[in-house]
């Protein structure tokens, strides 16, 4: 994850998964997928830290479930809450 602070009233998000980590279309697009769910359940947090934030996905994330990429943004989030 890379992220910016910004001066917009929200945060914005990017999704990437490189043919370079992922061969396969349908990989790619799985790994963007369970990015943007993690984000979308966690939107009332993220919105008020009002960061521009570039996920990256890693090959690794195929074998994650939804919960597991859920406990990892939230502990990046605590360290940018705390940051703030």
């Amino acid at each position: 994850m890379v992220f910016l602070k910004n001066d917009q009233e929200k945060s914005r998000y990017a999704f990437v998964a490189s043919k370079k980590n992922f061969k396969k279309s349908v990989d790619r697009n799985r790994a963007k997928r369970l990015l943007r769910e993690a984000v979308r359940l966690r939107l009332n947090l993220l919105d008020d830290l009002k960061y521009d934030m570039i996920f990256i996905a890693k090959k690794s994330i195929l074998n994650k479930k939804i919960y597991d990429i859920l406990s990892q943004l939230d502990t990046v989030l605590g360290k940018l809450k705390n940051n703030d």
